[in-house]
């Protein structure tokens, strides 16, 4: 650990670098000037920020430097910084300021460049790390760049929150004195309270600008820990207003500000018709003018979308989608698959016609046979069957019963017997088969509900093959759930109507395209459906423990 070593030898075995060819090159060898890249990127907010990016050898040390040091400090670090911290993000800066009265930003000046190389010396001469001198000066020349710390470097962010932590002390004591609660990310501080009456204490109003400036009080308690106020960007923030904290509104919980979600879709519009034009529009917004793959710029915005909100999320995976239908394939983000909607193509793919055939003796109208052979006649009956996310491919178990089963998908036909049914229950009418048979590129599955209750009135959708002929295709019918019956012992939803003969095992597709349930048939005339949640618990019982033949019991050979 770096609190053990005493020699530059040490120091060199415990970053595993090499110390003549890495360590003292960058350290001394190497000039400084050519170690560093100086560019300019404009902020929204106006001014411009400073980066001074090493190349990639300095930056490979400066990595293994700064593991060195959070390795070292990171349960020693301020409780109240959240920048830069390993587990921790802007959500965990932003979550203690969630519904408060009022919100004061501020921020300090010149953050990276306040931290001189006396300090970043002294830090490793100090506790925790009690460093001796050659090795301090060592590693302060690694870790500075005319004569502060370089932002862009990967060793900065770890080195300014052990330096800051007598600011954030000092801080945190006089907002709890206050009433008020403290968090910092990086130059960022906040501090909020269910009260506005100690407003006055942190900040007040200008009396020729009227704008808000920090108080003189904290300003020195500030400057007496090495750093400076930016007096133009304090805020003051009450619960009526947008309270906006490193980009999330923090009102009455974590979000994304709508402004950024409406960025997001004008971009994904713009790429639509012209790649190029939403380029520069990007570049234009964030006032750089260096992205230069526009795809990739915004899929990480819908990506951020996704961090602050959830994968779940209805915002993100409605930029999920319209994303991924306008950007090429390998630049799409994942949605979950209880998100995923089928277009009206893919739906075609993911719902399959049911022919059975079966055999009655004696009946009137004869097949040719021998003399000392009863006559026999052999129909055909159809239902519906789909794919499930998870699942597997699901029917009503009447389908099956008959002596030959044939799924077919326009000219495609695949043969299922009992062998294929990996789960089963006779009563609530369902039955899975295992949908190996069927080639994976060329069917698409439903996404699975969450098995909610469903509420009276929600409008689903019936999909199915009714009175299906040779030629037909998929029938939708729209409707609305209408009543939840107990049905021989078992739960069952009643749709106002549209199920038809043929139907039967066909999905039930609520507003979000998830199959809430299976359609299924009796002897009642009622339009009934057995829910999503019955066919999970049947696929979780049944999953690893029933084995394929148990069901041949059902099934007669046809021969």
């Amino acid at each position: 650990m770096l609190t053990d070593v005493k020699t530059l030898e040490e120091l060199a075995a415990l970053l595993a670098l090499d110390l003549k060819r890495q360590i003292f090159y960058y350290a001394y060898v190497r000039k400084q000037e050519k170690s560093y890249r100086k560019f300019f990127l404009n902020k929204k907010s106006g001014g411009t920020r400073n980066i001074c990016a090493p190349e990639d050898g300095l930056m490979y040390v400066q990595k293994k430097i700064a593991n060195a040091i959070y390795d070292a400090c990171s349960d020693k670090l301020s409780r109240f910084v959240y920048s830069f911290r390993r587990g921790l993000s802007i959500k965990d800066f932003a979550k203690f300021h969630i519904d408060k009265k009022v919100i004061i930003k501020l921020d300090i000046s010149d953050f990276y460049g306040s931290i001189n190389f006396g300090r970043v010396l002294g830090m490793f001469m100090a506790a925790p790390f009690n460093l001796p001198y050659n090795v301090s000066v060592v590693l302060a020349q690694l870790c500075c760049f005319e004569d502060g710390l370089p932002q862009g470097a990967p060793s900065s962010p770890i080195i300014s929150n052990i330096i800051g932590y007598s600011l954030d002390k000092n801080l945190s004591i006089f907002a709890k004195d206050r009433g008020f609660q403290y968090t910092r990310y990086a130059d960022d501080m906040v501090f909020s309270a269910r009260t506005t009456r100690r407003i006055g204490d942190f900040c007040g109003r200008d009396l020729v600008s009227s704008v808000f400036v920090p108080t003189d009080e904290i300003s020195k308690l500030v400057s007496d820990c090495g750093f400076s106020l930016n007096v133009g960007k304090t805020r003051v923030l009450l619960r009526e207003s947008k309270q906006l904290i490193t980009g999330l509104v923090c009102n009455q919980k974590i979000n994304v500000d709508r402004n950024y979600v409406r960025r997001i879709l004008t971009l994904i519009n713009l790429m639509k018709k012209n790649p190029d034009s939403a380029l520069q529009a990007y570049n234009e917004w964030r006032k750089n003018g260096s992205v230069n793959d526009i795809y990739s710029a915004i899929r990480g915005m819908v990506n951020y979308v996704r961090h602050v909100k959830g994968a779940e999320d209805q915002v993100y995976c409605n930029l999920a989608r319209r994303f991924n239908k306008a950007a090429p394939e390998g630049y799409h983000v994942p949605l979950p698959a209880s998100k995923i909607v089928l277009s009206d193509g893919d739906v075609e793919k993911a719902i399959l016609v049911i022919r059975s055939c079966y055999e009655e003796y004696g009946t009137p109208i004869p097949v040719d046979c021998d003399d000392d052979t009863e006559s026999r006649h052999i129909f055909f009956k159809t239902g519906t069957c789909f794919f499930l996310h998870g699942i597997g491919l699901v029917t009503s178990f009447h389908c099956l019963l008959e002596k030959a089963t044939v799924f077919m998908c326009k000219n495609i036909h695949f043969t299922y017997d009992y062998r294929d049914v990996i789960a089963a229950d006779p009563a609530l009418d369902i039955a899975i088969l295992d949908p190996v048979s069927y080639p994976l590129g060329m069917r698409k599955e439903f996404p699975c509900g969450s098995g909610a209750e469903i509420p009276i009135g929600t409008p689903v959708k019936l999909y199915g093959f009714p009175h299906y002929q040779e030629g037909d295709g998929l029938c939708c019918e729209p409707t609305q759930v209408s009543q939840k019956k107990i049905y021989n012992g078992q739960t069952q939803y009643l749709v106002s109507g549209g199920i038809r003969q043929g139907q039967s095992g066909g999905p039930v597709v609520n507003d979000n395209g998830e199959v809430v349930g299976v359609i299924r048939s009796n002897g009642d005339d009622m339009h009934m459906f057995v829910p999503i949640s019955d066919v999970i618990s049947i696929a979780a019982k049944a999953r690893g423990k029933i084995h394929m033949k148990s069901f041949s019991r059902f099934f007669t050979p046809f021969e």
